[in-house]
């Protein structure tokens, strides 16, 4: 198998921590506009910011 004939994985990752609101929340934002799948951490479920990013 050469080297070449090996294709990196065209999907790409974010994770942010603290991404419920403020800073955070428009960080999300410029890796999910650019198609990325988006994993965010709050520390209140309640507030969330999931349902923006989505729309």
């Amino acid at each position: 198998m050469e080297p070449h004939a090996v294709q990196p994985p065209r999907t790409r990752y974010a994770v942010v921590t603290g991404g419920n609101k403020g800073i955070g929340l428009e960080i999300v934002r410029q890796p999910a506009r650019a198609g990325a799948i988006v994993v965010l951490t709050a520390r209140d479920e309640k507030r969330d910011g999931s349902h923006e990013i989505a729309a």
